[in-house]
């Protein structure tokens, strides 16, 4: 997903952790697309692994 060029709403999470919220959401809103956000990037990794095996093109995880 380029989020810059995004036709769909955006949502935002901060503190994300390992991303289940932010993939539950994804998963149930197709249609919107989320970036999880952590400072932790082994957390994060969990998520964009997950995103990535149930191939979801509506979320992407960003570290801060």
């Amino acid at each position: 997903m380029t989020v810059d060029k995004a036709p769909a709403p955006l949502v935002l999470e901060l503190g994300c952790g390992k991303g289940e919220y932010t993939l539950g959401l994804a998963k149930r809103f197709p249609e919107k697309n989320f970036i999880g956000v952590d400072i932790k990037g082994a957390r994060l990794w969990r998520g964009a692994k997950t995103a990535l095996e149930q191939n979801y093109l509506n979320v992407v995880f960003l570290r801060t």
